[in-house]
């Protein structure tokens, strides 16, 4: 997705602007939502090119451009206000971006921060330029559960630690998230990490629906989607488990596990009668029997630890990767990344 945003050209200047933009306050463990009136923000429009023999536009825009809240724009949510509300956001607009969907676009423009203008105008985030490329991969499924994967780009991670901090990093999130009626639920996760990205937050793995914060059970605060999908396919997303006999660069053969890091992982290991607190502060349940067949698709890479030193990996194709790991005794477990039914990526799962 990060590469989408460097098609991006041929800007054409229009003038435009909008006739308000609203105040949100969004609590940080909510998506309640109070509007008022304020003053307009600074837009500019651009040019669309109509596609052939359909209705719809293509926009070709600087994803920092903000345009009128109309057909073809998108809206972002900053930080604004005098610090007593950390939760208080202020819609901006944006346009929409050509190959991604509307809420695709959306986050990919609130993680590159305010615009100057915007800034000027009050609005404040811990995304900025230097983080725009922290937008990994959106996952939407027709239920309306949205799965957000970011990564530590610019440093926004550090910064988002302190109470405050985390709750304005929520309420930009679940405000730019549940503008879209078809999103019911999310997830937000930090290198493939709910657990992750929550440890940043100071917290558990949390997801959210319209009515604010959701209290996950043990098995969905495991990272790897929660790993409970009974003993059906395999949705698209992030999953973590160990690559069974048999498996080749055409068909790699799963067994589906839940890692479990922190608090999550002294409760499992405590439920399954295992070591608590569990050595190195993870723990793995292997519940689930079922062995499923997953295809590589075209491009497909590997990433692993030639030497056991998790500051030396190589990234080569699955068949190389398959057969140095033939050479191996002890077989690490993967972290298998999957889009449109195949495997995208595999990244083994150093332990100490």
């Amino acid at each position: 997705m990060r590469n989408l945003v460097a098609v991006v050209a041929l800007l054409v200047v229009l003038a435009a602007c909008s006739d308000t933009d609203s105040v949100v306050t969004v609590d940080s463990t909510s998506t309640t939502i109070e509007t008022t009136t304020t003053q307009p923000s600074s837009t500019t429009s651009a040019a669309t090119s109509s596609t052939d023999g359909a209705d719809s536009t293509t926009t070709l825009v600087d994803p920092t451009d903000t345009v009128p809240l109309d057909g073809g724009a998108v809206a972002v949510y900053f930080t604004t206000g005098d610090g007593a509300d950390c939760s208080t956001v202020e819609e901006w607009a944006r346009p929409e971006l050509a190959e991604m969907t509307a809420l695709e676009a959306a986050l990919t423009h609130l993680v590159a921060g305010p615009t100057p203008d915007e800034i000027a105008e009050g609005a404040g985030s811990n995304f900025s330029a230097a983080t725009a490329d922290s937008l990994v991969r959106v996952t939407h499924d027709e239920s309306g559960y949205v799965v957000v994967d970011l990564t530590d780009h610019g440093g926004w991670v550090s910064l988002s630690s302190a109470s405050c901090s985390s709750a304005a990093l929520l309420a930009q999130l679940n405000a730019t998230v549940f503008q879209f009626g078809d999103v019911d639920r999310v997830r937000y996760e930090l290198d493939g990490s709910c657990e992750r990205m929550f440890n940043v937050l100071q917290s558990e793995c949390t997801e959210f629906d319209r009515s604010g914060s959701i209290s996950l059970a043990l098995a969905e605060r495991a990272d790897g989607r929660g790993c409970a999908p009974g003993e059906g396919p395999l949705g698209d997303g992030r999953w973590f488990g160990f690559v069974a006999d048999g498996s080749s660069d055409q068909a790699i053969n799963f067994d589906l596990a839940c890692w479990f890091t922190g608090a999550a992982a002294v409760q499992a290991s405590a439920e399954d009668g295992e070591e608590s607190p569990p050595p190195n502060d993870y723990y793995v349940r292997n519940s689930v029997s079922t062995i499923r067949v997953m295809n590589p698709g075209p491009g497909a890479t590997a990433l692993w630890y030639p030497s056991g030193d998790p500051t030396e990996f190589n990234e080569t194709d699955i068949a190389t990767w398959l057969e140095w790991r033939s050479t191996q005794e002890f077989q690490l477990g993967v972290w298998i990344d999957t889009a449109d039914g195949q495997i995208i990526r595999i990244v083994e799962q150093w332990v100490p």
